[in-house]
């Protein structure tokens, strides 16, 4: 199933940013935040997210995969960790 983003299923279940912020227990400009940078979302308000906008973990994107640069919506630091042999953990 293809993935969309965060505002798309916001968008998708019928919701402003001034009502969903209302219903995930945050301001509305942390919600355009998020919808910016989806990969800052903690797991419990992604949680909540997946259960106001009726929607499944894995059709969210979340801005981000792994081995891809930065300009191109992924984590370097995976890339990073790749390419010299060592963990950041």
């Amino acid at each position: 199933m293809p993935k969309i983003t965060v505002k798309a299923a916001r968008v998708n279940a019928g919701l402003t940013q001034a009502e969903a912020a209302e219903k995930l227990g945050i301001t509305r400009e942390t919600l355009i935040k998020y919808e910016k940078q989806p990969q800052l979302i903690r797991q419990g308000l992604l949680a909540k997210m997946r259960s106001v906008y009726d929607m499944d973990r894995s059709n969210l994107f979340l801005g981000f995969s792994p081995g891809l640069d930065r300009e191109k919506g992924g984590n370097k630091a995976d890339e990073d960790r790749v390419s010299n042999g060592h963990s950041c953990r």
